[in-house]
């Protein structure tokens, strides 16, 4: 099934997601409940702007296509994990580096860490960005 998703022009405004009622629990399983809310007058979801990228893999590893209007793609490419994205999300960009120069060498593969768990944290890092 095809997924559309419209990023708005307004910055920090909610994205629009337009997907079929048999997709709603992937959305309800990748997107928390405070980051998404149900506008019954447009009937599509709205979902904010950095959880695009999560619901996209989601649907996209539920094997459904997704195609994007306003979204800027290079946000899209990062397969930062939950994990990592709530991280820099919650800490912010000052904390989040610090938490980034903390954990690099732990999850770094050549210090027997996993390659997958660092590249989801540069991916983070390279989303949510350094600090100011």
């Amino acid at each position: 099934m095809d997924v559309l998703i419209v990023r708005s022009s307004v910055p920090g405004a909610a994205a629009v997601v337009h997907l079929h009622f048999e997709l709603r629990e992937v959305l309800k399983e990748a997107v928390p409940s405070h980051r998404r809310t149900w506008d019954a007058k447009d009937k599509a979801w709205r979902i904010h702007e950095e959880w695009i990228p999560v619901l996209r893999r989601a649907l996209e590893d539920a094997g459904h296509r997704v195609r994007l209007d306003g979204v800027r793609e290079e946000r899209i490419q990062a397969p930062a994990s939950d994990w990592t994205s709530a991280m820099y999300r919650d800490l912010g960009a000052e904390l989040g580096a610090k938490a980034y120069r903390a954990l690099a060498p732990v999850l770094h593969p050549d210090r027997g860490g996993s390659l997958s768990a660092m590249q989801a944290l540069n991916a983070a890092r390279a989303l949510y960005g350094k600090p100011p």
